[in-house]
């Protein structure tokens, strides 16, 4: 059991890189059989990097693609075990899933989601306004975005259901749910490469808004209402 003061603190534990490119999840819990679905979430690996409003602020491991990978990492296994500090929280391999989080550049990840045999493929970004790193945006322009893609009823569903378990716990007050050529002006390679039964997109909130950088660094409470979206879009599958 890990203890809850050092949990409570902060994310910046989860933030090291792993060592391997990829790194798998498997299920725990009451279901370590699993539950038969395989998930790929490709946390954000830009090159260069991109600095977030809190590297700004001189804190460590704080960019996008840290952010990213704590994000993934708590979802797929951060909650297991944490249940006296957050109590019926549930993460993806406590339901049934094998979890595997992507580190390398988006068109490796999407290649190696590919190979893994992945029934859903979720990018995990946080978004910017501006040349990064900064803290311009002002909260009514920051939030979650859920983005999915053109005719694509399974994509619009996971997009869906990551806005309504999200929208509203976000420091920042434009949550979206959008149409990925809405929102980005253009499709992007993962989702379209991917040969997951479910694709969709989620850029977590902006790191270039203050509350919400601190809000994904810090808060360790939410990151299970990523799997409890995937889980209701795929009927909550158990054995």
């Amino acid at each position: 059991m890990r203890n809850p003061l050092i949990v409570t603190l902060t994310l910046s534990v989860l933030f090291s890189a792993p060592a391997a490119a990829q790194v798998t999840y498997y299920p725990d819990g009451n279901y370590p059989y699993g539950n038969g679905y395989r998930i790929f979430l490709s946390a954000a690996s830009h090159n260069p990097d991109r600095g977030s409003c809190l590297t700004v602020q001189g804190y460590p491991s704080a960019t996008e693609n840290d952010l990213g990978w704590a994000t993934s990492v708590s979802a797929a296994d951060g909650f297991s075990d944490n249940d006296d500090v957050y109590p019926n929280t549930y993460d993806l391999t406590e339901r049934g899933y094998t979890v595997q989080i992507g580190y390398t550049s988006y068109q490796e990840n999407v290649n190696q989601s590919n190979a893994f045999g992945a029934h859903a493929h979720l990018p995990v970004h946080s978004n910017a306004e501006g040349t990064t790193p900064n803290c311009s945006t002002p909260t009514s322009r920051a939030g979650m975005w859920g983005m999915y893609r053109t005719s694509d009823n399974n994509s619009y569903r996971l997009a869906y259901y990551l806005h309504a378990y999200l929208a509203g716990l976000t420091p920042g007050t434009n949550d979206k749910l959008c149409l990925i050529t809405t929102c980005v002006g253009s499709n992007l390679h993962e989702m379209e490469v991917s040969n997951a039964h479910t694709r969709a997109y989620l850029e977590q909130e902006f790191h270039t808004n203050e509350a919400g950088t601190k809000w994904m660094y810090h808060d360790l409470s939410w990151q299970h209402k990523i799997a409890s979206a995937i889980d209701y879009h795929f009927g909550s599958p158990r054995w």
